[in-house]
């Protein structure tokens, strides 16, 4: 009988099309151990039971080949060289096995051959690929009843009858229901494996995603932060050097005390500025930056005039106090980066702030001033240039060549080389357009921002 290490359960399973094909088949044909314990096995079984006499009937009219008295012995031998392959080469196995069987039973062996058949089918289902295995399912069903109804039309006899019926469950149908049943199990063992570490790699894939996210969320994060501290804290140290460096140039005692007035009030502006970002770093959801409106940019233009550059705001009232918080935090500090380029630029020269919407229902901003003669270049911070580094811009860009010498180049020192990009980044994440460039004798920096939450 087949070597199992359990007996199977009730119920059998014939292998499905998609079936995983055992991990221990090969189609090198190597002997195998269970193959070599199957094999002398089913030998010495069947040479005892032929010497006890323990023969069935084969129910072969005329069986019994011609040849020497012990020929059943040599096909035995044959059909269990085939064995050696059962689970390593499934066809060498069949095209060995399947002859033997049936020459034992021609030579009068019945319970030889019986043996191999019952081992051949068995096998076969067990190891052979899934098509090969169907095949041998359905032709030991088919043998099964061929043989119970020639016994039943040759013999006309009931007994025989029964006892070609029970050989018939026996040696073809038990087979196909123990191995199947052996195969479905194995199959679905493979599957749950297969499934665990496919499980696996996706928690392993998972895990390097959530890595990489948080990565870009420190990162991303980081930026926002340094887009912060350059307009808000940078700007506000700009201009107190800015005004700084007018006050010390200045020889009226009422304007210098005027001048420090202002860079006390930027101070102070600068310092709440500071406690506001440690308080969003500090809190859970990371909100709460300090927002701003129409009362914030007159403060701009107070702090402007300060500096000796007068500001001019037109329209102020299309950005409500009911606008989105990021939107007017958003237009103070585009605004605010603006102003501060062309004091730097073009200190003295008026610049105008206009606010207004278009028939789309978006804010349109602009920030205009008139290009000083020894300006800089300003088309070098212009479109199309996307995102200038450092040194680039105009009347309104990053570079320290239009500086003062005194206070107001201190100023350029730490606010250069990043306002164009930042203005424009901010008014990408507000869903809007910003362009910077000369138009006409201006410098005019231009943004487009939906009045309503755009993306972030």
């Amino acid at each position: 009988m087949p070597s199992a290490s359990s007996a199977p359960p009730a119920g059998s399973a014939v292998p499905a099309a998609g079936s995983a094909v055992p991990a221990d088949r090969s189609p090198a044909p190597r002997i195998r151990p269970g193959g070599v314990v199957a094999a002398a096995g089913y030998c010495a079984a069947g040479a005892v039971l032929m010497l006890l006499q323990a023969n069935v009937a084969t129910f072969l009219p005329g069986a019994g080949l011609p040849g020497p008295p012990w020929d059943w012995f040599a096909y035995l031998l044959l059909g269990c060289i085939g064995l050696l392959f059962r689970s390593a080469n499934v066809p060498l196995m069949l095209a060995l096995t399947v002859p033997a069987a049936v020459l034992c039973l021609l030579a009068d062996a019945g319970v030889a051959g019986f043996l191999l058949a019952f081992e051949a089918i068995y096998s076969g289902i067990l190891y052979g690929r899934p098509r090969l295995s169907r095949i041998v399912v359905r032709v030991a069903q088919a043998l099964a009843a061929i043989l119970v109804v020639v016994v039943a039309a040759s013999y006309r006899d009931v007994e025989t009858t029964v006892l070609a019926t029970v050989q018939a469950l026996v040696v073809f149908l038990m087979p196909v229901w123990w191995a199947g049943d052996l195969r479905a199990q194995r199959d679905h063992t493979e599957d749950a494996r297969a499934r665990a570490e496919a499980e696996r790699r996706d928690a392993l894939h998972a895990r390097e995603v959530a890595a990489l996210k948080l990565e870009l969320a420190v990162t991303e994060e980081r930026a926002r932060m340094a887009r912060e501290l350059h307009d808000s804290i940078a700007g506000h140290l700009s201009a107190i050097a800015l005004q700084s460096g007018a006050a010390a140039a200045a020889a009226d005692p009422a304007l210098t005390s005027r001048v420090l007035g202002q860079v006390r009030a930027e101070s102070l502006r600068a310092l709440e500025q500071m406690r506001s970002m440690i308080d969003v770093l500090e809190s859970r959801d990371g909100r709460g930056l300090p927002v701003s409106g129409q009362a914030d940019l007159a403060d701009l233009a107070g702090s402007a005039a300060a500096a000796g550059t007068p500001v001019r705001i037109t329209g102020g009232q299309a950005l409500p106090d009911q606008a989105p918080a990021a939107l007017r935090s958003g237009v103070f500090r585009i605004v605010q980066e603006a102003l501060t380029n062309c004091i730097r630029h073009a200190p003295g020269r008026e610049v105008l702030v206009r606010l207004g919407t278009d028939d789309g229902g978006a804010l349109l901003l602009e920030v205009a001033n008139s290009l000083a003669p020894d300006a800089p270049d300003p088309r070098r911070g212009a479109e199309p240039q996307p995102d200038p580094g450092p040194g680039e811009g105009g009347n309104a860009g990053e570079d320290a060549a239009g500086a003062d010498a005194g206070g107001a180049g201190a100023a350029v020192g730490i606010n250069a080389g990043s306002g164009i990009r930042n203005m424009k980044l901010r008014a990408a994440r507000l869903g809007g357009t910003l362009t910077a460039g000369a138009e006409d004798g201006l410098w005019r920096v231009a943004a487009r921002l939906p009045l309503t939450e755009g993306p972030q």
